[in-house]
């Protein structure tokens, strides 16, 4: 019998290795996105603010623009670390595979056939496993869209100054965000197998029950009168 997280290295299967990578390759699609459009953010301010002298502003202009984007980038941290906390991945890896949810495509909404026969043919702790990249959708979405958030303020701060580097260090922030909600999909992995239940010991419990019920309700003999 594997002993209590030593069989967490079990779950290592090429099929579970396999679809862990295309479960990560659909992460890094969006924050592709994400990241590539804050250096458009960043190439637009410069083109346009190059034209022109830097503007006046009142005192209070600069500071207003920096307190928004820091609350931004608090935001952008705070919220989705608090939406991946240990409680939620916990109960995560103790409820039921939705193998359906796990198989839909993540653009068209359709139920993958072959992805749901994939994944069927997986134990349920990697079925848990693998349904971890799906917690992570909508932290990773409120992340990216924050980060964002701190580029725009960036870029629109340049306008406003009509100067790039004004909001230069703001596109930088939101390029560094981005940086800490690159998808890191292993460590997720790694914090699931932590927190899952050990079924091994969970098996021998019931067994152990069930021969505890089974002694119960057996029917005792009748002892032998002494001769």
């Amino acid at each position: 019998m594997l002993r209590p997280r030593e069989g967490a290295r079990a779950l290592d299967s090429n099929q579970f290795q396999d679809l862990l990578r295309q479960r990560k390759d659909a992460l890094l699609l969006p924050w592709t996105v994400m990241t590539g459009s804050i250096g458009i953010w960043a190439i637009v301010s410069s083109v346009i603010t190059q034209e022109y002298l830097p503007a006046e502003l009142p005192v209070f202009v600069a500071p207003l623009f920096w307190v928004l984007a820091l609350v931004l980038a608090g935001a952008s941290i705070a919220l989705p670390r608090k939406a991946l906390e240990t409680p939620r991945i916990k109960a995560h890896m103790r409820s039921v595979p939705n193998l359906r949810q796990l198989a839909t495509n993540l653009r068209t909404k359709d139920v993958d056939g072959g992805l749901l026969k994939q994944l069927s043919e997986l134990s349920p702790s990697e079925q848990r496993l693998i349904g971890l990249t799906h917690v992570l959708l909508k932290p990773l979405a409120l992340g990216l869209a924050l980060s964002e958030a701190v580029a725009i303020v960036g870029f629109t701060f340049s306008i406003v100054a009509r100067n790039f580097f004004a909001g230069f260090p703001m596109l930088i922030l939101a390029f560094v965000l981005n940086g800490w909600h690159f998808p890191r999909v292993e460590r997720l992995v790694e914090l699931g197998r932590k927190e899952q239940p050990d079924e091994d010991l969970a098996d021998f419990d019931k067994n152990l029950r069930d021969m505890e019920r089974e002694l119960k309700t057996r029917p005792r003999r009748a002892s032998r009168p002494k001769s």
